[in-house]
């Protein structure tokens, strides 16, 4: 089954507070995580420093009403969150670089109501979204109070930095913000299960542990089945190609050449030698001429720097044993 992404970072704005000094690291460093073990087919990453209503809506669209047509869907969203209430009726709004926002008003805002209607014309399979924005609970209110899109064929897992009335929050040592962090310790490959997986079920319950006693508390709305996030195993790097021919002739096994490690055979030797010491403080070494042109291996400088601490004169060279 195909697998998308929409990650988005926004870090100026012209009407809040800004920059926000943690929205662009934290939207790469989700995107690179998913691209690198997500098995997903595309992860589209939208973090310039100024984002419109427009760019971001259209994004939106594209993704859940033209691409994730009977696909998984994971949405990721770092910046400004506003909330707003009329006659006794709260709304939150994503806010992109142009929202305007007053306390009776807010203009180029996505309603997280809109956004609902949105998903709901949408015929993905499932959905897993991550809002890492202040009143980010609101959305999840929102869709337990009106949100009908999914059935019991479709799964779908919603995690909210904070609660409706509480703002998202950052430390300044950080790299990360609180809730970001929290997410990307929780992908790491050691918390894979015996899979080399990770699911929302795990991941929704470490952020939930780790963000405990922060001043925010994040908020998870599920149905269904548990969702694959990453997968270790689906994803090996591939081990680089050394362009290196590693019969050197006539010439000396180097290490700024890059040779010295396709030198072998020594090992035995060096143990045995080794030994020898144990017994003595003075072995001889003797060889053919030339044979001190061969480099030291990591055995040979363990087996000098033995000879150096027992009080001998040996010193090796720069190329091999003299």
């Amino acid at each position: 089954m195909a697998r998308y992404a929409l990650v988005v970072g926004i870090p100026e704005y012209s009407h809040l507070p800004s920059p926000l000094s943690k929205t662009q690291g934290d939207a790469e460093a989700v995107a690179s995580l998913l691209r690198l073990h997500g098995d997903f087919q595309e992860v589209t990453l939208l973090n310039p420093k100024r984002l419109t209503k427009d760019e971001l809506f259209k994004e939106l669209d594209r993704l859940l009403i033209q691409q994730a047509v009977g696909s998984e869907v994971l949405i990721y969203y770092t910046g400004h969150g506003v909330l707003m209430e009329d006659c006794g009726v709260v709304r939150g709004f994503l806010a992109p670089s142009n929202c305007v926002y007053t306390k009776e008003n807010v203009t180029n805002g996505i309603p997280f109501d809109s956004l609902n209607q949105l998903i709901g014309k949408s015929q993905l399979s499932s959905l897993v979204m991550l809002l890492d924005c202040c009143h980010s609970g609101s959305l999840l209110k929102s869709i337990a109070k009106i949100f009908t899109a999914f059935n019991s064929e479709k799964n779908y897992a919603l995690m909210a930095a904070c609660r409706d009335f509480e703002e998202a929050a950052a430390m300044k040592k950080e790299p990360h913000s609180i809730f970001t962090g929290a997410l990307l310790q929780g992908l790491a490959k050691e918390n894979a299960n015996d899979r080399d997986q990770i699911n929302t079920s795990f991941l929704f319950g470490f952020i939930e542990d780790r963000l405990r006693l922060t001043g925010q508390e994040p908020v998870k709305l599920s149905y269904g089945q548990s969702i694959k996030i990453v997968d270790y195993r689906a994803m090996q790097p591939e081990q680089p190609i050394v362009d290196i021919c590693p019969y050197v002739g006539l010439n000396a096994f180097d290490f700024e050449k890059g040779t010295a490690g396709f030198f072998k055979g020594r090992d035995r030797f060096v143990r045995l030698l080794w030994q020898k010491l144990q017994e003595s403080n003075f072995v001889p070494v003797i060889g053919a001429s030339g044979s001190g042109n061969l480099p030291l291996s990591g055995q040979d400088w363990f087996l000098f720097s033995k000879l150096r601490e027992i009080g001998t004169s040996c010193q090796p060279s720069s190329r091999g044993i003299p």
